[in-house]
């Protein structure tokens, strides 16, 4: 076995080793110190979207499924509260609401959500498995068995599931997305972008992968034409005062990204407008106004995109894939702590990639940094602020760890670092 292969190995070996410690952690500290292990790592269980008794299971109620359901069968879903779900996601949660009231029980609708956003979730660990058993390198057999792992059970994957979030669509979106992108196969990566976007329209952001030259600029503008329609034309899903329903989307859409205020550390919004409102208000200067935010947003994805693409041509393929997974979880002023889902992606395209990533894992500070924030953030610790602060933080904070923090401030080290520092080497080809 060569050495290339070694350095993937132990990392994958070191992140196994971990999610054994806080597996044994899950048994011992929840008892011994009654609190509850689920909690530790998403959100509260009673988190009083449902009446738990007739809708929930048992005392869950799954608050990002029944969130959307709220307003999802009214005519103008965006009119009286901050929601900035798009028409399309909007519409599917009120497809599963009808099948409650048709059914006329209330938890069917739920069962059947739940079912099917675990079946897609777990896709790309089955497409690893699938293509794992038809290889015959043990070493490379491993790295793809240790990835399908982390989409089965890293705690962003149990957050996603726990609180019945919709991002696990656009994770096996966004994962087939890539390993199009990896393939060549361009009309099928942007199609599987396209999809993304009508979920969350973040993931525009993916564009920069595949419109980064000048002379892409025609074909980026023909494409976002293309997108933009798309958009605007889900809203044809609720035509009852259609345009009235547009205008209060996008003002709920900026409302959300102003809440909550930067600075707090629950709920756990790892954007990196979050870091800096933690910075000011450690140092006296909490940010409020909602034009800071704004200025800070703008400033932090306009330099984010030309420094992605200054270099870009310089770094290989799985570097580019990690820091755009990057940009669009910190770039956003509002990114809950599930969307680490998306950090295993990269993970598998820097494990499995042929040549060994020389400007990560031949980089002892690029590999530490990925291991440790990796670590952190991938495997489900127990440990909530709780046994580390008093109770008065826990009323704050709830039973939520604080490993999400430390894990964060680790991976923003990474990305700034690879963002800013200039590649060796010629190592990508378009």
């Amino acid at each position: 076995m060569s050495r290339d292969f070694d350095i993937r190995i132990k990392f994958s070996i070191k992140i196994v080793f971990l999610a054994g410690l806080g597996t044994l952690l899950a048994i011992v500290l929840p008892n011994y110190y009654q609190f509850s292990s689920i909690e530790s790592i998403s959100f509260y269980v009673k988190d009083g979207w449902c009446d738990s008794l007739t809708q929930g299971i048992g005392v869950h109620c799954f608050g990002d499924y029944y969130y959307p359901v709220k307003f999802a069968s009214l005519s103008n879903p965006w009119g009286s509260s901050a929601f900035a779900y798009p028409p399309l996601p909007t519409f599917i949660f009120h497809i599963f609401s009808s099948v409650s009231s048709i059914s006329g029980v209330p938890r069917f609708g739920l069962l059947l959500y739940l079912f099917t956003l675990v079946t897609v979730v777990i896709i790309p660990g089955i497409w690893m498995i699938r293509k794992a058993n038809s290889i015959e390198n043990f070493s490379l057999q491993f790295k793809y068995y240790f990835c399908a792992g982390l989409t089965f059970f890293s705690a962003p994957i149990i957050v996603v599931i726990d609180r019945g979030n919709n991002i696990g669509v656009l994770f096996t979106l966004v994962f087939f997305h890539f390993v199009c992108f990896k393939e060549g196969k361009r009309k099928e990566s942007l199609a599987l972008i396209m999809l993304a976007i009508l979920f969350k329209p973040q993931f525009i952001l993916l564009l920069l992968l595949h419109f980064n030259r000048r002379n892409d600029l025609k074909g980026a503008f023909q494409y976002l034409s293309i997108v933009i329609s798309s958009f605007f034309l889900l809203f044809l899903l609720y035509p009852i005062g259609i345009f009235h329903n547009i205008m209060s989307y996008l003002e709920q859409t900026s409302a959300f990204q102003l809440s909550p205020l930067p600075g707090n550390l629950f709920p756990i919004n790892i954007s990196l407008v979050n870091v800096i409102g933690l910075l000011a208000r450690s140092l006296g200067y909490p940010i409020t106004k909602p034009i800071i935010i704004t200025l800070i947003t703008a400033t932090l994805l306009i330099f984010g995109a030309l420094l992605f693409l200054k270099n870009f041509r310089l770094r290989s393929s799985s570097t580019n894939i990690l820091l755009i997974t990057f940009i669009v979880i910190f770039v956003p002023a509002v990114s809950f702590h599930y969307y680490w889902i998306f950090l295993s992606i990269p993970i598998f395209f820097l494990l499995i990639e042929k040549d060994i990533n020389t400007e990560i894992f031949n980089n002892f500070i690029n590999r530490n940094l990925l291991f440790i924030g990796a670590g952190l953030i991938l495997v489900p610790w127990p440990i909530p602020w709780s046994l580390i602060f008093s109770q008065s933080a826990n009323h704050v904070f709830g039973q939520t760890g604080m490993n999400w923090l430390i894990g964060q401030l680790t991976l923003l080290l990474l990305f700034l670092k690879l963002l800013i520092v200039r590649p060796n080497q010629k190592r990508f080809k378009p």
